[in-house]
C-alpha cells in the first residue's frame, strides 16, 4: 500500500505492522518531511514467511488529525513457478 504525501504542515511518522499466521510480526516506519511538495509517496509492502500468511495489517500515524484512506490494495497469494509455454503444447 502507498501513503501519499500532502501539504499538512506536520511531519507524521507512519508505522505499518503486518501480523503473520504463526504469530510473528514485521514493522516498517516512514516519516514525511511535511513540506507538501508531493515527492514522498511511500510504499509499504509485506511478505509472509514461507508456509505462513498475513492475517492482519495495521497502518498508524503519529499525527492524530492526519486523515488517511486506504485504496488499491494488492495481494499476491502464491509465488509458484511459472511453467515454460512449451509445456502447454500438445
Amino acid at each position: 500500500m502507498t501513503v501519499i504525501d500532502r501539504n499538512s504542515g506536520s511531519t507524521p511518522t507512519f508505522t505499518g505492522v503486518a501480523t503473520f499466521s504463526g504469530g510473528g510480526t514485521v514493522t516498517s516506519n516512514f516519516t514525511l518531511s511535511g513540506t507538501g511538495v508531493n515527492d514522498e509517496d511511500t510504499f509499504f509492502g509485506f511478505v509472509a514467511p514461507t508456509g505462513e500468511s498475513i492475517t492482519k495489517v495495521n497502518i498508524t500515524s503519529s499525527v492524530s488529525n492526519f486523515l488517511t484512506t486506504v485504496d488499491d490494495l494488492g495481494f499476491i497469494t502464491s509465488t509458484g513457478v511459472i511453467p515454460e509455454p512449451s509445456t502447454f503444447l500438445i
